[in-house]
């Protein structure tokens, strides 16, 4: 089910008439930069690139909050975490661009 997300959310948005780009941006959220990710295991720059800004966003928002499920890590740990990911899980010239704002 959780895999499933990123479909029904890029197919809520598209109901609601939110721009196709939007759409894509949403469904294709958690590919990986090595195409081990879902829904479609695209990789690298076949991944939108709104895609794969929002996946950074959205990992490093995750690694830093406390959710019911673990606790955040500290912001010189989501650099490290970004940085060990880069050119599997994300773009690497976009963690080369966002992992030097990620300081504390």
């Amino acid at each position: 089910m959780l895999r499933e997300h990123a479909q029904v959310g890029a197919e809520l948005v598209s109901r609601i008439g939110l721009q196709d780009p939007i759409a894509v941006a949403i469904r294709h959220h958690h590919e990986r930069w090595d195409g081990s990710g879902y829904p479609d295991n695209l990789a690298g720059d076949a991944i939108p690139l709104a895609a794969r800004i929002l996946w950074i966003a959205e990992s490093v928002d995750t690694l830093l909050r406390t959710s019911y499920r673990r606790e955040g890590v500290p912001l010189p740990r989501a650099r490290a975490m970004l940085e060990e990911g880069a050119g599997t899980a994300w773009d690497p010239a976009l963690v080369r661009q966002v992992a030097p704002i990620l300081h504390g």
